[in-house]
């Protein structure tokens, strides 16, 4: 291998190591300024005009119901119910008030109609740690289950 290999392979490697520090630094700072960390904190979001009420009635509170939260925040919730009845972009003001816009890729089901909702889509950033049919059954514990997510907050 040629010095100039060498030098180029480490550039790469130095390139992805920042990518992905910052990718975790952004989740961080969207975690740390979210507005709704935890159950109790929750209802106070739950009003009219809230990105919330998006959902129809039944659906955000199947959605509310499914929430799960440890003590950095948002740890899980039932993805479907938000993918089967939002745009990406109400999805994305959702996923906000937890922190957790970052996700809003993952729900490539739900139907895109704007420009926004395809480039939400289109992202390429999510955090290494979200896991789509796993939810979060204990402290660094994901298990198996159908139209849930394990957020990478599970782990701490």
């Amino acid at each position: 291998m040629t010095i100039k290999m060498i030098q180029y392979t480490v550039a790469l490697m130095l390139i992805f190591i920042s990518i992905t520090i910052r990718a975790d630094l952004t989740v961080e700072i969207n975690q740390l300024l979210a507005p709704i960390k935890s159950s109790q904190n929750l209802e106070a979001f739950n009003k009219e005009e809230s990105p919330l009420n998006a959902l129809p009635k039944e659906a955000r509170q199947d959605f509310l119901d499914s929430l799960t939260f440890n003590e950095r925040g948002l740890t899980g919730f039932n993805y479907h119910i938000l993918e089967t009845q939002l745009s990406p972009s109400q999805i994305y003001k959702i996923l906000a008030l937890f922190g957790s816009q970052h996700l809003t890729p993952k729900f490539q089901q739900a139907e895109a109609t704007t420009p926004l909702d395809h480039l939400l889509l289109e992202q390429d950033f999510i955090p290494y740690g979200d896991h789509l049919n796993y939810e979060c059954i204990s402290r660094a514990t994901c298990a198996y289950a159908q139209q849930r997510i394990c957020m990478s907050s599970c782990y701490h």
